[in-house]
């Protein structure tokens, strides 16, 4: 349309024009002569002009109108750009609004003027939030009221009662409590779905209930103690002496306490406590009524400024309570039984759950007093022994938790067992493991005073348990080290918890057991390296004699030292081993196998409490009785070099036998160190010791003298001579042991057998040599048989001939 107005609006074309005239003659005339003999040329001329006139004024007009139209496409398109621009205006308008509305509801917060500012919405909703809490405090108000109006209502119809009998009737008021109560908490169910905690309205509305009951038991409580006091209870009470009236009047308190209950009961749905009480506090309510002034009495004279409140008697207020039993056992047995009895408890033991409801004073009065302790060791473990002498007190007088309302409140119905007031102390970590501190320091201190008195390592020259001369004299460390043991299974014996008792053993006794085999294996070590730093080791034992390290390890001042060491450690074994069978630790030796998982029974049955430390000495004990050997077969040893060096001297006929010079010495330390080992030693333990001595002692003799000599060194007289020699080796022996030793003539075997072969006859001489190299077996025999060879085999036998001159093999 643009297009066609421009072309319209321009002027005139003159050449077009004519070009079009001269299209339109060229094809009207195509020659001139047709255009000259044409007759209608001029006409077609006019035509032409009054058709360009024509054009002409319908242009005239066309452009007059055209230029109308111009005008008013103008005059409207200028009203059209000013409504334009007011919308425009108005556009902006609108959208700044609604910016402002926006930033009203929820604020930028990247910008300066919405930080901090509270949005539209924000306000709206915290409107509803006050209006919904208004709306919740309103109801939670109704609530509230209701139920303080109920529970008043449930304690003033209690109260009504006066002295009439309680029925369950007049509990209506409290089941209406309960019912509303109830219905409140099934309401606010769906609130508390994903919460912890219970909302606090119902938390106040079970704490209402509770203290409604509580307040309800309180107005039948207060006339059973009226009652009481009638009585004169908590005095002893002589029930008969009493008239009728008065005693009436407590069985009828008693009862309806008895009845109140019954009713809990089923109101509660069969549970006779409310959630929210503890336990500890359960009982028969006319029985938790008459522990009351008990309680009061005990807190008066025990929880207060009176002289019986001190922290080290807790026997006192422990021997309260026992009294206070003792005294009413019989009203309560027989009277309160019986009352018992006419209700729907009577499988209830009054005598039981009186005391169980008494314990809870002592473990209150516990649990006030042992923080006070724990800095004073003395007094917590008194006061934890007499906790301990106090449970086995009851335990003794019949006490447990059957036929008491314990019974009702364990899995399956199954009495629980008691376990103790120890418990309170016991079942507090931090306090029990101060305890075991403070008896670890004790027994620690002990022992390090029984090892470092100057007696520590001399034997006892008596022993209480002796039993003639087979039992072993302990030095005085060893015993008392074995008292202090004793005392210390003493002290956890009694405690009912195997994870306790278990604790003291392995962090108490064993460490002392290791430390006292530690240390009698140090001093072995220092006795073994000939060194002054024995004296350190086991202090006191040798007491100013540190000056001669060389004495100090041998002859009988070294075997007195040994002998000490190994009677401290037989004697510490014999005590294990009579420990380990005892009762007590078979039981918590079972009790520890079997909290082990994979333990195989058959070692369990085989092994006992102290078996690895027993091992450990009896190591200690062949160590020393090694020591011991070596010692005097080295000394004697030592002694026979210059009798080893020298020829054997041959008596004359006529002559008094004498001992050769060379062989005093040997044969004096042999009889000195036996003899002390008689005098030190209980016979069942000198007598391998003897053997072990004897056997080294001779086979060195046998193989130097005889075996491993050059051959032919023997005669008849020099053989003779060496059979007279070794006879003296028995004898000595025989006169150091004085008989402690059975059959003393067997470790010498092998040296009598050499002996009695380099001393045969020069006319038998041929004969055995030719049985032993030639013979068989039944010649052999005769001839060992003749001869009294109890230990040399054939090849020794030979070699021993070899040694005679008439030995030519």
């Amino acid at each position: 349309m643009e297009s066609k107005i421009t072309s319209f609006l321009q002027p005139p074309n003159d050449l077009a024009s004519q070009a079009h005239a001269f299209a339109i003659i060229s094809s009207k005339y195509p020659s001139l002569e047709q255009l000259q003999k044409a007759d209608d040329l001029g006409e077609v001329v006019r035509a032409a002009q009054l058709e360009s006139e024509t054009k002409e004024a319908q242009l005239r007009e066309s452009s007059a109108a055209c230029e109308r139209h111009i005008q008013d496409a103008l005059a409207s398109s200028r009203d059209m750009l000013h409504t334009a621009q007011e919308l425009s205006l108005i556009r902006h308008g609108i959208a700044d609004e609604q910016t402002a509305l926006a930033e009203e509801l929820v604020p930028d917060a990247t910008s300066d003027k919405g930080k901090g500012k509270q949005t539209l919405l924000q306000d709206l909703e915290e409107l509803h939030e006050r209006l919904g809490e208004l709306e919740r405090a309103r109801t939670y108000v109704r609530a509230v009221e209701r139920c303080l109006v109920l529970s008043e209502s449930a304690v003033q119809e209690i109260r009504s009662l006066g002295s009439k009998p309680f029925t369950p009737n007049h509990l209506s008021e409290y089941v209406s409590l309960q019912t509303f109560v109830e219905s409140v908490i099934k309401a606010c169910a769906p609130a508390e779905v994903g919460s912890t905690t219970e909302l606090q309205l119902v938390e106040f509305l079970k704490s209402t209930q509770h203290r409604t009951w509580r307040d309800i038991k309180g107005v039948f409580s207060a006339k059973l103690l009226t009652a009481s006091e009638k009585l004169h209870w908590p005095m002893p009470v002589d029930y008969f002496s009493h008239d009728p009236l008065t005693r009436s009047e407590f069985e009828g308190a008693f009862l309806d306490l008895l009845r109140l209950q019954e009713a809990g009961g089923k109101v509660h749905g069969g549970e006779l406590r409310l959630k929210g009480e503890t336990a500890e506090k359960d009982g028969l309510y006319p029985l938790q009524t008459l522990v009351q002034p008990i309680a009061l009495r005990f807190k008066y004279h025990f929880e207060g400024k009176r002289e019986t409140n001190r922290l080290d008697k807790p026997e006192w207020y422990f021997t309260n309570i026992l009294n206070v039993t003792h005294e009413h056992r019989s009203f309560v047995e027989n009277q309160i039984q019986a009352l018992i009895h006419r209700s729907s408890f009577k499988d209830i033991n009054a005598m039981h759950e009186f005391q169980r409801l008494l314990l809870p004073i002592l473990s209150r009065k516990l649990r006030h007093t042992i923080p006070a302790l724990l800095d004073h060791p003395s007094l917590l473990a008194h006061t934890i022994y007499q906790t301990l002498l106090f449970d086995g007190t009851m335990r003794d007088g019949g006490f447990s938790l059957e036929g008491t309302l314990a019974v009702g409140e364990a899995d399956g119905d199954a009495a629980p067992v008691w376990e103790g007031l120890s418990e309170v102390v016991l079942g507090n970590k931090e306090w029990f493991d101060t305890w075991l501190e403070a008896e670890k320091k004790f027994t620690d201190i002990q022992y390090n005073d029984i090892i470092g008195s100057p007696d520590a390592w001399i034997l006892v020259e008596e022993d209480a348990h002796a039993g003639g001369n087979t039992a072993i004299r302990p030095t005085n460390s060893a015993r008392r080290l074995k008292a202090l043991i004793e005392r210390v299974t003493e002290r956890y014996q009694p405690l009912p918890q195997h994870e306790h008792q278990t604790r003291f053993l392995m962090e108490i006794q064993v460490p002392v057991l290791d430390s006292y085999r530690s240390r009698i294996s140090s001093s072995l070590d220092a006795y073994e390296t000939l060194s002054s730093s024995f004296v350190r080791a086991v202090p006191g034992a040798l007491a100013g004699q540190a000056g001669n390290t060389a004495r100090l390890t041998s002859g009988v001042d070294g075997l007195s030292r040994l002998v000490k060491a190994l009677a401290s450690t037989k004697w510490m074994i014999s005590a294990m081993e009579a420990w380990g069978e005892d009762l007590f630790f078979l039981e918590l030796w079972t009790e520890m196998n079997e909290r082990q998982l994979g333990v195989d029974r058959e070692s369990v049955v085989d092994s006992t409490m102290f078996g690895d430390i027993v091992a450990q000495y009896t190591a200690l004990v062949d160590r020393v009785e090694g020591m011991i050997v070596h010692q005097v077969r080295t000394e004697v040893e030592t002694g026979l070099k210059e009798y080893l060096s020298s020829e054997i001297i041959v008596e004359e006929p006529e002559s008094t036998p004498s001992i050769a010079p060379t062989l005093l010495s040997p044969l004096s330390v042999l009889s000195t160190s036996l003899a002390f080992l008689a005098r030190s030693l209980p016979s069942p333990m000198v007598t391998p010791l003897y053997r072990r001595i004897a056997s080294t002692v001779g086979y060195h003799i046998t193989q130097r003298v005889v075996l491993h000599r050059s051959r032919g060194r023997f005669t008849e007289q020099t053989g003779k001579a060496f059979a007279e020699e070794t006879k003296l080796w028995l004898q000595t022996s025989e006169m150091g042991l004085g008989g402690s030793a059975r059959r003393p003539e067997l470790p010498w075997a092998s040296l009598t057998d050499s002996a009695a072969i380099v001393s045969i006859g020069a006319d038998s001489i041929q004969r055995v040599i030719r049985a032993v190299f030639e013979g068989d077996e039944e010649a052999f025999g005769n001839v060992r048989e003749e001869l009294g060879i109890r230990e040399l085999s054939r090849a020794e036998m030979q070699d021993a001939l070899r040694a005679r001159e008439e030995c030519w093999r």
